[in-house]
Protein backbone atom coordinates (compact mmCIF):
# COMPACT_ATOMS: atom_id res chain seq x y z
CA UNK A 1 0.00 0.00 0.00
CA UNK A 2 1.43 3.43 -0.65
CA UNK A 3 0.97 6.28 1.11
CA UNK A 4 1.02 10.00 0.78
CA UNK A 5 1.68 12.49 3.39
CA UNK A 6 0.06 15.70 2.85
CA UNK A 7 1.86 18.73 4.32
CA UNK A 8 -0.39 21.64 3.24
CA UNK A 9 -4.56 21.51 3.35
CA UNK A 10 -5.96 19.30 0.73
CA UNK A 11 -5.89 19.84 -2.34
CA UNK A 12 -4.58 23.41 -1.62
CA UNK A 13 -7.74 24.08 -0.13
CA UNK A 14 -9.97 23.26 -3.71
CA UNK A 15 -10.96 19.72 -1.99
CA UNK A 16 -14.13 19.22 -0.44
CA UNK A 17 -12.73 17.72 2.94
CA UNK A 18 -16.01 16.63 3.84
CA UNK A 19 -15.13 13.77 1.66
CA UNK A 20 -12.29 12.59 2.92
CA UNK A 21 -12.99 8.98 3.72
CA UNK A 22 -11.71 7.85 7.60
CA UNK A 23 -11.02 4.39 7.83
CA UNK A 24 -9.35 2.60 10.58
CA UNK A 25 -6.76 0.21 10.50
CA UNK A 26 -5.31 -1.60 13.43
CA UNK A 27 -6.39 1.98 15.81
CA UNK A 28 -4.66 4.16 13.17
CA UNK A 29 -7.02 6.17 11.10
CA UNK A 30 -6.20 6.67 7.51
CA UNK A 31 -7.78 9.69 6.05
CA UNK A 32 -8.48 8.82 2.09
CA UNK A 33 -9.18 11.45 -0.35
CA UNK A 34 -11.71 11.52 -2.55
CA UNK A 35 -11.27 9.41 -5.77
CA UNK A 36 -12.36 12.59 -7.87
CA UNK A 37 -10.15 14.69 -6.31
CA UNK A 38 -7.33 12.36 -7.60
CA UNK A 39 -8.47 12.17 -10.98
CA UNK A 40 -8.62 15.53 -11.46
CA UNK A 41 -5.10 15.88 -10.06
CA UNK A 42 -3.80 13.56 -12.55
CA UNK A 43 -5.65 15.19 -15.32
CA UNK A 44 -4.03 18.71 -14.22
CA UNK A 45 -0.40 16.73 -13.92
CA UNK A 46 -0.98 15.16 -17.37
CA UNK A 47 -1.68 18.97 -19.19
CA UNK A 48 0.91 21.07 -17.00
CA UNK A 49 3.49 20.86 -19.65
CA UNK A 50 3.98 21.58 -23.58
CA UNK A 51 2.85 18.21 -24.37
CA UNK A 52 0.49 15.83 -22.51
CA UNK A 53 1.98 13.74 -19.83
CA UNK A 54 1.02 9.83 -21.03
CA UNK A 55 1.81 8.39 -17.50
CA UNK A 56 -0.80 11.25 -16.28
CA UNK A 57 -2.99 10.58 -18.97
CA UNK A 58 -3.21 7.03 -18.25
CA UNK A 59 -3.32 7.29 -14.46
CA UNK A 60 -6.21 9.49 -14.60
CA UNK A 61 -8.15 7.44 -17.24
CA UNK A 62 -7.13 4.04 -14.79
CA UNK A 63 -8.63 5.46 -11.85
CA UNK A 64 -11.96 6.79 -14.04
CA UNK A 65 -12.49 3.14 -15.18
CA UNK A 66 -12.30 1.80 -11.81
CA UNK A 67 -14.19 3.98 -9.83
CA UNK A 68 -17.45 3.33 -8.91
CA UNK A 69 -20.49 5.81 -7.69
CA UNK A 70 -18.31 8.87 -8.95
CA UNK A 71 -20.31 12.04 -8.36
CA UNK A 72 -19.87 13.39 -12.14
CA UNK A 73 -20.81 16.94 -10.78
CA UNK A 74 -18.43 17.38 -8.33
CA UNK A 75 -15.56 15.20 -10.81
CA UNK A 76 -15.91 17.81 -13.56
CA UNK A 77 -15.85 21.10 -10.85
CA UNK A 78 -12.55 19.41 -9.88
CA UNK A 79 -11.23 19.00 -13.16
CA UNK A 80 -12.33 22.50 -14.42
CA UNK A 81 -10.71 23.94 -11.20
CA UNK A 82 -7.61 21.35 -11.11
CA UNK A 83 -6.79 22.36 -14.93
CA UNK A 84 -7.68 25.83 -15.02
CA UNK A 85 -10.50 25.19 -17.01
CA UNK A 86 -8.43 24.04 -19.54
CA UNK A 87 -10.13 20.21 -19.87
CA UNK A 88 -13.48 18.49 -18.21
CA UNK A 89 -15.32 15.08 -17.74
CA UNK A 90 -15.63 15.71 -21.07
CA UNK A 91 -11.84 16.09 -21.86
CA UNK A 92 -11.66 12.77 -19.75
CA UNK A 93 -14.51 11.10 -21.98
CA UNK A 94 -12.16 11.47 -24.98
CA UNK A 95 -9.15 10.65 -23.14
CA UNK A 96 -10.62 6.72 -22.66
CA UNK A 97 -11.65 6.58 -26.07
CA UNK A 98 -7.66 7.53 -26.96
CA UNK A 99 -6.10 5.07 -24.11
CA UNK A 100 -8.57 2.40 -24.53
CA UNK A 101 -6.96 -0.61 -26.69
Amino acid sequence: MAVQVVSGSLMDGNADSARVQVIEIQGAKLHVIPIEDLIADRMAQALAGKSIRKDMQNQAVRLFQLSEGLDRDYLDGRIRTETGDNASLETLSGWMIECTP
